[in-house]
């Protein structure tokens, strides 16, 4: 989400690895992290929500039902995880019943079972379950619509790097790689990070990512990337 520093932004979440990521990632960003208890019931949460006045508000697919009071009051709304695969999966349900689902599925790895839809004229976005592919969704996706809603401009400015080893890319979907970066004689060399999109690690030894485009079968080694920068 675009947080800016001094923002409040209520997270309700359990007590889950989504919630230590997404209270961390609100600190670094300077905001204020308002945390609800989960026990408390819907009256109550509301309750809260509307004295804290909150900025955004992210939370567990569980408690999507409970922010449709909130549907109009101008606060993006984040739902994170319950949207890949299988009928046990309610943030598609959820969302198709509440409000216009706009499409639930993308063409990129990590990040294919993102989810956007609208309430009223405010995005909803699910988030894929995962904290890579949702970092990355967010990266991508989220930012760029968030800041064209407030009227601003996301600008990147990535970096060209050569691969030091070749990585394989032929699912069909754009593919986005976290890689490091080593500055050396002959100029920037990126090292791809190998991992599962359900480890964080893959995110905390990364400077950045490169994407493969789509239908691509791959990047063989030297070739050169553009790297855009955490």
């Amino acid at each position: 989400v675009h947080i800016r520093p001094g923002d409040h932004v209520a997270l309700m979440m359990f007590n889950s690895l989504e919630f230590c990521v997404s209270f961390l990632a609100i600190i670094k960003a300077g905001a204020v992290c308002l945390p609800l208890p989960s026990k408390f019931r819907q009256q109550e949460v509301l309750s809260l929500l509307e004295k804290a006045d909150p900025n955004c508000i992210i939370c567990d697919e569980k408690f999507a039902e409970w922010m449709e009071p909130m549907r109009f009051s101008g606060i993006p709304v984040l739902v994170s995880g319950g949207s890949s695969v299988g009928v046990k999966d309610a943030a598609c349900r959820i969302i198709e019943g509440m409000w216009q689902l706009l499409f639930h599925g993308i063409a990129l790895k990590p990040g294919k079972p993102t989810i956007l839809g609208r309430a009223g004229n405010k995005p909803l976005v699910g988030l894929p379950g995962h904290p890579v592919a949702a970092c990355f969704v967010t990266r991508l996706f989220v930012l760029p619509l968030l800041g064209r809603l407030m009227g601003r401009e996301e600008r990147q400015h990535p970096v060209t790097a050569e691969l030091t080893e070749s990585v394989g890319a032929n699912h069909g979907r754009a593919q986005v790689n976290a890689c490091r970066l080593e500055q050396t004689e002959k100029g920037l060399l990126a090292h791809p990070v190998r991992s599962k999109s359900g480890l964080i690690t893959q995110l905390a030894g990364a400077d950045g990512y490169f994407i493969i485009d789509r239908d691509c079968e791959g990047l063989p080694q030297g070739a050169q990337v553009h790297v855009f920068l955490n």
